[in-house]
């Protein structure tokens, strides 16, 4: 019973494979035909205009962040277009687009807070210098006493 239970499965996932097959990977060669016309820039923003982020919020913020910098991530509330929480990706986006910078979790442990949509003032910090462009703000944490 069992062996014809696991045939019946097996019997399933190969049918399932092979109709879906041709539909995905027509889906996945149209994604690589249009990222292969995306120049260098366009590759690494991407993912950021596909879930609808500033990505010249990023652009200010990776101008005014340095090697080694903490960075903390203070996002507006919200959503993104694929349903995550707008923070989070902000975060996630950061983590790769901002090296070599570290994004950091707590804000107590950043060197630079950055702002999409909130004022970085917010955390009580105190920062040395505070930059602002729209509603995207930098500030550099001053060292502890």
């Amino acid at each position: 019973m069992i062996r014809v239970a696991v045939a019946v499965c097996a019997a399933l996932a190969l049918l399932s494979s092979a109709l879906t097959l041709p539909d995905t990977w027509r889906w996945l060669a149209d994604q690589r035909d249009d990222l292969e016309r995306l120049g260098p820039a366009d590759r690494v923003q991407a993912p950021g205009f596909n879930n609808r982020l500033p990505v010249g919020g990023f652009d200010f913020f990776r101008a005014n962040i340095r090697r080694g910098d903490k960075v903390y991530v203070l996002a507006r509330p919200g959503t993104t277009v694929r349903g995550v929480d707008f923070p989070t990706g902000a975060r996630t986006f950061a983590r790769y687009y901002l090296l070599p910078a570290i994004v950091v979790e707590r804000p107590e442990e950043a060197t630079v807070v950055v702002g999409i949509g909130r004022d970085p003032a917010e955390l009580g910090l105190d920062y040395k210098t505070e930059l602002r462009e729209d509603d995207f703000y930098v500030g550099r944490v001053s060292d502890p006493a």
